[in-house]
C-alpha cells in the first residue's frame, strides 16, 4: 500500500477532517508532495507560486491527517 494516497476506506474520515482549517487565506491550493523512502516533504502554494507551507509528513497515516489539516477546507491539487 502507498501510505502518501489515501485508500477508499478513508474516504470518510478524510471528508470529515476537509471542515478543519489552518490556513488564513481564500483561493485554490497548489501542493507539492516529494516522497521518500520513510517520509514526504510537502509544499503549499498559492495560485500565484507564493509559499504558504513547508514541511515533512510521516509515510503513515498520521502524516496524511496532518497534510488534511493544513489544508483545511480549501481546494486544492497535488503533485506527487
Amino acid at each position: 500500500m502507498d501510505v502518501c494516497r489515501v485508500e477508499p476506506t478513508h474516504m470518510q474520515e478524510v471528508s470529515s477532517m476537509l471542515h478543519t482549517g489552518t490556513l488564513s487565506y481564500i483561493g485554490m491550493l497548489y501542493i507539492g508532495i516529494d516522497v521518500h523512502k520513510k517520509f514526504c516533504y510537502v509544499c503549499i502554494m498559492d495560485k500565484e507560486g507564493n509559499i504558504k507551507k513547508e514541511f515533512r509528513i510521516q509515510k503513515n497515516k498520521s502524516g496524511i491527517k496532518t497534510l488534511l489539516s493544513a489544508i483545511g477546507n480549501r481546494r486544492a491539487k497535488a503533485v506527487l
